[in-house]
């Protein structure tokens, strides 16, 4: 039994820093056909979870990979990479943020870099302007290290007024925004031929609801209203369970 424990011991000391026994567990499972959803933690941002405290989806289309949020860093928005290629072989082509909180779009520079569009609504890109670097500065000291090569970038495609309909390698998305919601700029995407919807920040499941100084909770209420008229089949939440 010492023997076994000091080669546990020996082990655990000669793992290097920085591999997966430290990084996020980003899995993405099937919700519809070609859909699927990571279920993040319920709890607190930490330096475990990477700040990854959200769900994030997944659209495979024809032309390519649709990413619904990047992630809360540079690390997390690795770990959501490696597991879409875990799910396609097909590029990130897209990346919708649905709102203005950190772990909605502060992964869209790894992205980018990757030659992915970033996509938001108007709204969602003032916030970003006015709150990213507080909320950068909020996870350096949260994440420590697990922040480093986090850069802000804002969406290039944006949209505009109430509703529209996107296009994306071969597959219509219907996106609806009611003003505030969380955010300023929470976007909901449906995927119609599912009858699917990523509702972003509009809806949480499994815990409170967060108010925070930019929310509206009137046009939150619209928020809902607007989803009920869509009388989806799935809801893919911001938080919690599908």
């Amino acid at each position: 039994m010492a023997a076994r424990l000091a080669l546990l011991a020996t082990a655990l000391l000669t793992l290097p820093l920085g591999t997966r026994a430290f990084a996020v567990d980003v899995r993405f499972d099937p919700v519809a056909p070609g859909i699927y959803a990571h279920i993040g933690d319920k709890g607190a941002r930490t330096a475990l979870n990477e700040g990854l405290n959200a769900n994030i989806g997944l659209i495979v289309a024809p032309g390519g990979a649709i990413l619904i949020d990047s992630g809360a860093t540079v690390s997390s928005a690795r770990d959501i990479h490696a597991a879409v290629k875990r799910i396609t072989p097909l590029p990130v082509k897209w990346v919708i943020n649905t709102g203005g909180q950190d772990h909605r779009w502060l992964g869209n520079s790894y992205f980018a870099a990757l030659g992915a569009e970033l996509i938001a609504h108007t709204s969602a890109r003032a916030d970003m302007q006015a709150r990213g670097g507080d909320q950068l500065q909020a996870l350096q000291q949260t994440l420590g290290g697990k922040a480093d090569g986090t850069t802000p970038m804002l969406p290039t495609r944006l949209i505009e007024g109430r509703d529209a309909v996107l296009d994306l390698g071969g597959i219509k998305l219907e996106v609806r925004h009611r003003g505030a919601a969380h955010t300023p700029g929470d976007l909901m995407v449906r995927v119609p031929s599912a009858n699917t919807v990523f509702s972003g920040d509009v809806v949480y499941v499994e815990r409170m609801l967060g108010v925070i100084p930019v929310s509206n909770t009137r046009t939150w209420l619209e928020a809902f209203d607007a989803l009920a008229e869509w009388n989806p089949a799935i809801i893919v939440p911001g938080h919690g369970a599908v």
